[in-house]
């Protein structure tokens, strides 16, 4: 049974807004936009307890309060004199069977540690599959629910912010736009919050530094900066820092227990050039230069991670992607098709900007410095 608590405010109370989301009614997860809270004399509120928080540099404690509309605001202290006790049975018994976040988690014989205010899953998609719709089982683990890429969050070095790592051994190729071995490989994201959670989305104040869309922050940071994949809505990110995704790991070669669907039709070697080697690239390279074909694989295509090309430190530096397409044949349950393997269309993608050898100027790129040459 849950101790919280219901008042009624005898004067007006100012509450600020939560620093991290919390929960309300029957355990449906809030993320709360900014602004504070402003409650006049007379009004019920539910005191939901103390949370503590870190908030990039030292743990701190909030005490949060629901009110009928369902906002949340925070104090810094539990209920004083400006708040009279409830009587009444029945409100203190519906007020009883709302829970925190902790509570429901304590049942479960966990405790509940948050990293930090920002709620990745809302902001990023898919990286192999640009999917948008995740699941979670007991908030132990979070999948996508389109290529069944497996997900984790930490903690940052020490800014404020998130870190969420990503794991393709189970995730499945066809229904993404990326084929890369499964084993021992992993995607990061870095989320840095610098503002984004203090304020509404489109509110922003003097103190929203890094610009809402990609113009402005190239202008106001004074240098290059590419605009991120990783974001849902790539035109909105004020406030946030994002290191898009990473791949890197050591390309592990399956075995008869870990098959994956990486079979070159026709060069059934070409599929085991990347086996062995290390991996490390900073950008995936643009699904809009896929064909998108049909629902099936009829025509459609896929970026297939075929080798890495090592710079003179011997640092795995270019990554070299294939467009591929699929080689389909019927299904042995008997219906419809399934992909057999992959026959490659284009090798033309330049691996030092991951963008097609005809387009630009690539003397930048330094092709005889990687020993490649387009074809």
């Amino acid at each position: 049974m849950s101790d919280v608590k219901v008042f009624r405010l005898a004067r007006g109370v100012c509450f600020k807004p939560p620093r991290t989301w919390s929960v309300q009614v029957r355990y449906a997860f809030v993320y709360h936009e900014g602004g504070s809270v402003e409650a006049e004399a007379g009004r019920l509120a539910i005191y939901l307890g103390p949370r503590r928080f870190f908030d990039g540099q030292e743990d701190r404690e909030e005490h949060l309060y629901r009110f009928s509309d369902g906002r949340v605001g925070v104090l810094n202290g539990p209920p004083d004199d400006r708040f009279m006790p409830v009587e009444d049975v029945e409100i203190a018994a519906l007020a009883a069977q709302v829970k925190t976040l902790p509570e429901l988690v304590a049942e479960k014989g966990l405790l509940l540690e948050t990293i930090s205010r920002l709620d990745p899953f809302a902001l990023i998609v898919c990286p192999l599959c640009r999917g948008t719709e995740f699941t979670t089982v007991d908030l132990a683990s979070v999948w996508c629910d389109r290529c069944n890429m497996q997900f984790s969050t930490r903690t940052t070095a020490g800014d404020p912010g998130v870190v969420v790592d990503t794991d393709p051994v189970h995730y499945r190729s066809t229904d993404a736009h990326y084929v890369i071995p499964r084993r021992d490989l992993t995607l990061t994201v870095v989320l840095k919050d610098f503002g984004y959670s203090s304020h509404p989305e489109g509110k922003c104040g003097s103190y929203c530094v890094n610009g809402t869309t990609y113009e402005e922050r190239v202008e106001r940071m004074n240098y290059y900066v590419s605009a991120p994949t990783s974001l849902r809505d790539p035109a909105h990110w004020c406030g946030l820092e994002v290191y898009d995704w990473t791949l890197y790991g050591q390309a592990k070669r399956p075995d008869r227990d870990n098959r994956e669907l990486r079979t070159i039709v026709d060069d059934p070697e070409a599929a085991g050039r990347i086996y062995g080697k290390r991996v490390r690239s900073h950008r995936l390279p643009s699904v809009d230069l896929l064909a998108e074909g049909e629902p099936g694989g009829e025509g459609r295509e896929w970026w297939y991670l075929a080798d890495v090309l090592y710079n003179d430190r011997r640092i795995p530096w270019w990554p070299m992607w294939w467009k591929v397409r699929a080689v389909l044949e019927p299904s042995p349950c008997g219906e419809g098709q399934v992909v057999k393997g992959w026959v490659i269309t284009n090798r033309t993608l330049c691996p030092g900007c991951l963008r097609p050898a005809d387009e630009g100027d690539h003397h930048p790129c330094e092709w005889d410095r990687m020993g490649w040459m387009p074809g």
